[in-house]
């Protein structure tokens, strides 16, 4: 869902005949830390406490979200914050989503271990 208002917020703010420039830049501007962090994000799951870093993925994805709504309520103008936020919220990404699939397999491995 904050994908699409921030989206939709771009589209708003933008001017028609730049409209498609401005959402494609929205894409790369989202792939770009994925990019950066996508070796780094392993190895840090690796070494660190998936929980805890789940905790501050989300917390992070919460203040990421709060800025978004609090930019909207503000009436922003400019456009560059949101690409700030969606290079933000993807940087946080890349670092929970293979916290979080590294922990369901092991919560998995542990549940059938268990299993009589």
């Amino acid at each position: 869902m904050q994908a699409a208002a921030l989206l939709w917020h771009v589209s708003v703010l933008v001017p028609a005949e730049q409209r498609g420039l401005a959402l494609g830049l929205v894409g790369l501007v989202r792939l770009a830390p994925v990019v950066v962090f996508s070796l780094l994000s392993g190895v840090v799951v690796d070494a660190l406490d998936r929980r805890r870093l789940m905790f501050f993925t989300q917390a992070g994805s919460a203040l990421i979200a709060s800025a978004l709504a609090w930019l909207t309520l503000t009436g922003l103008s400019i456009v560059w914050p949101l690409y700030a936020l969606a290079a933000l919220a993807a940087a946080v990404g890349a670092f929970d989503s293979p916290a979080r699939l590294a922990l369901v397999a092991a919560l998995v491995r542990a549940s059938i271990c268990r299993a009589p």
